[in-house]
């Protein structure tokens, strides 16, 4: 068994101890907006808006963040950084202003055409992500491990605090060595492993512990959004539309651990790090940032026109980030801009379509014959769509020694990225040969994302029937509706979970697909 142990460093009294957070922030925002009817067919739209994230403080006073203590070079202030108390995580900006416009034009003054655009910046809540880890760092609370198969073993005990104390005087754990434990002049935890006669430490180890910290000068992540587009009505009820779209993100948040270098594990014979007070410092930053350009074909009619209910769109366009989940670890942290690539979600190409076909009635009877050939609606949703993007990597390989695994190779050749058929997903569509180890410690010259996965079609199916029905109360009756309903109609196989880890031995294969065809049936009555 493994018991996981809290105690406080400075008073080395252990337990499981519950340190209560009690986070606080204020939000604050005021905003103008007007509508200007420049002509009957112009519009205008202004406004501007103003937003304060103030930065967390904490009920009790029990906040703890890396506080850098000089260094002019940014490994020099890692290396120096120390961990103690702080009143406020980051601090509060009031600058953050945004504004936003846009406008509606119908050239025709006939109510046929309508061109519209707009472009505004949005602020965003900075995430708890960045800082809720900062409860377990030092100096307050470290983090150590009761395990019974050391030797000698170290026995976990169970006990209530003593009275007035709560919630420190536990019992002492057997074995945890709490003795030996003590703080270096950066706050790192360390433990003395051989004792002069005097009773001094005369050999420390350190104590591999992470620290969750948040930049102090962090900036608010905003979004810049702009569209450009002109709708018109080629013929009655039925539009055709044309959109540019655009967005910016700007600085956004991030978390990795900066406490790390190319070529430290061989160089020094294991990881140490540039600050060796510490193992993991897992700074929160806005230094992310994320682009996409698209642009949108469509062309749908307004209601029912002779029965039919009809939408189409075709979606060109590129999205770019340097990471789509929140805490990925960059391979290399002082070149951020080697991450840029298509965003995990990016589809270069797609096309959809939906039809509702309202059926016309085949009989004008009463009888069984019309109750069975009349009242039918058919309905299809249909998308064809590029693949989306994958990154090559090694999972088991730390090709510049900075003690984090799954780095980028290098490619040999001239290699396809795209265009691969489906055999050749079930088969593997590239070889391992293809992919070296990159020379001394350099990152490999393999991109984020420069790959591109299976693509996806996909057509649902429904067939639905409402038939009046007498009912047991009132004199209105009731309706029927059966549906038959066949999701991916035509069976096809849409592969995913692509194997991108060239020290894997399914490499380059999809091993798992999305539903194959399903069928089901309802009947519902409404009354």
């Amino acid at each position: 068994d493994e018991s996981n142990i809290q105690f406080d460093p400075q008073t080395k009294q252990v337990g499981t101890v519950n340190v209560d957070f009690a986070y606080r922030s204020t939000d604050l925002g005021a905003f103008l907006h007007d509508d200007f009817k420049l002509r009957p067919n112009t519009t205008l739209n202004l406004g501007v808006r103003w937003e304060v994230f103030t930065g967390p403080t904490e009920r009790f006073d029990r906040l703890n963040n890396g506080v850098f203590q000089g260094g002019t070079r940014w490994q020099e202030r890692i290396a120096d950084m120390k961990m103690e108390h702080v009143p406020q995580l980051w601090h509060t900006r009031v600058n953050n202003i945004a504004p936003r416009l846009g406008f509606a034009w119908d050239p025709t003054k006939r109510g046929k055409m309508s061109v519209r655009g707009g472009w505004g910046m949005f602020y965003d809540r900075p995430e708890n992500q960045l800082y809720t880890g900062d409860r377990n760092n030092l100096p307050l609370v470290a983090n150590a491990n009761c395990d019974l198969r050391n030797n000698p073993p170290c026995a976990p005990a169970y006990g209530l605090g003593a009275s007035g104390n709560s919630p420190y005087n536990f019992p002492a754990v057997t074995g945890l060595g709490l003795n030996s434990v003590f703080l270096d002049s950066q706050n790192g935890l360390f433990t003395c492993t051989a004792f002069a006669s005097d009773g001094t430490c005369t050999t420390s180890a350190r104590i591999f512990t992470s620290q969750v910290v948040t930049d102090p000068n962090l900036k608010i992540q905003y979004g810049i959004n702009w569209s450009l587009g002109a709708q018109y009505e080629v013929w009655t009820n039925w539009l055709v539309e044309g959109d540019y779209i655009g967005s910016e993100g700007h600085h956004m948040y991030s978390s990795f651990n900066v406490n790390r270098f190319a070529g430290d594990t061989i160089l020094n014979g294991g990881y140490t790090g540039y600050n060796h007070s510490f193992g993991g410092l897992f700074y929160g930053q806005s230094n992310y940032s994320s682009h996409y350009k698209g642009g949108t074909l469509s062309v749908h009619n307004r209601g029912f026109s002779h029965g039919v209910n009809f939408q189409a769109a075709y979606t060109y366009g590129r999205a770019i980030d340097q990471a789509q989940t929140f805490g990925p670890e960059p391979f290399d942290p002082l070149n951020l801009k080697a991450e840029y690539g298509p965003a995990d979600f990016n589809v270069s190409r797609r096309l959809s379509f939906s039809t509702l076909w309202q059926v016309p009635r085949v009989s004008s009877g009463s009888g069984v014959v019309g109750a069975l050939l009349n009242g039918w609606q058919l309905s299809n949703i249909t998308i064809l769509q590029k693949g989306t993007p994958f990154t090559v990597f090694c999972g088991g390989c730390d090709y510049n020694a900075d003690g984090t695994f799954g780095d980028r190779p290098d490619i040999s050749g001239s290699v396809a990225h795209s265009g691969f058929n489906k055999q050749q997903f079930l088969t593997g569509i590239l070889s391992k040969t293809l992919f070296t180890a990159p020379a001394g410690f350099a990152p490999g010259n393999v991109g984020r994302n420069t790959f591109v996965g299976p693509g996806y079609i996909n057509t649902d199916l429904a067939f639905a029937k409402k038939t009046h029905i007498p009912w047991f109360v009132g004199q209105e009756g009731a309706q029927a509706e059966f549906r038959a309903e066949f999701f991916n109609a035509f069976n096809n196989v849409n592969l995913n979970s692509l194997d991108s880890d060239i020290s894997s031995g399914g490499f380059g294969q999809a091993f798992g697909s999305f539903p194959a065809r399903d069928i089901q049936f309802g009947l519902r009555i409404e009354f």
